[in-house]
């Protein structure tokens, strides 16, 4: 039977899948969203208990991005953008720069375009403000214009590496290792439609399934071991 620590290694890293895979379901519904996935190094158990057991004991899971373009849905709401290909909002934040797939915008007391979470979006000359007179039109290249006048050119950003960006809560991703985005010099935006997630509810449940069941697989092995090392414990006592 498998060391403990291994087993216990085993519980720590099926118990993260699940959190993954829980985030990824509970945001299906976010626009923009970005599915988590996760991968960890394993090897087939030697001791054929069934179980796929990671190769040792200091295995880390990774957790990446699957930055797959969600579909796009009508909405009619002039405020709703989609980026058609690569490309992400860039908004402000408290921290500086932050960068959403989220299209689902709206305006502040102040005129200005932000993220429902507050967030202003950036355009290339700064934030983007409207003064609540005239319809508003948003060009495929991102060009905001209001009645006859032009408010701005909402900013959209690429990174070589998608890899190099981690998720900032809210829906938000930040660069690390100091990657810098890119402009997008010809944008491709769809006013009054929304991205979708690009999570599988289907995949996701599927997952959660398997990895719940190997979760409590690992849990009876890892009771099974306790046991026989009381009962060990227990009968060398006896003989002392």
């Amino acid at each position: 039977m498998p060391g403990l620590d291994l087993i216990v290694r085993a519980i720590r890293l099926k118990d993260t899948q699940v959190d993954v895979i829980s985030h990824n379901i509970s945001n299906a519904n976010t626009s923009g969203f970005k599915e988590e996935r996760i991968a960890f190094a394993e090897s087939e158990n030697p001791d054929n208990t069934n179980l796929s057991l990671p190769a040792s004991s200091t295995t880390t899971p990774t957790i990446y991005l699957n930055f797959a373009q969600g579909d796009i849905v009508r909405t009619d709401n002039a405020l709703d953008l989609a980026i058609e290909g690569k490309g992400f909002f860039e908004v402000q934040t408290s921290e500086g720069s932050a960068y959403t797939r989220n299209g689902s915008l709206v305006l502040d007391s102040e005129g200005f375009l932000i993220t429902p979470a507050g967030q202003k979006v950036l355009g290339r000359s700064g934030p983007i403000r409207l003064d609540g007179t005239g319809d508003v039109s948003i060009s495929a290249d991102g060009t905001v214009t209001q009645g006859t006048e032009t408010k701005g050119n909402i900013k959209i950003v690429q990174f070589s590496d998608p890899s190099t960006l981690i998720p900032a809560g809210g829906n938000l991703y930040k660069p690390t290792g100091g990657a810098t985005g890119s402009d997008v010099e010809h944008p491709s935006l769809l006013q009054g439609s929304l991205e979708l997630s690009n999570v599988s509810i289907l995949n996701n449940m599927v997952q959660m399934i398997d990895a719940s069941r190997q979760f409590q697989a690992y849990q009876k092995v890892l009771n099974d071991q306790s046991r026989l090392d009381r009962d060990a414990a227990g009968s060398l006592g006896r003989l002392a």
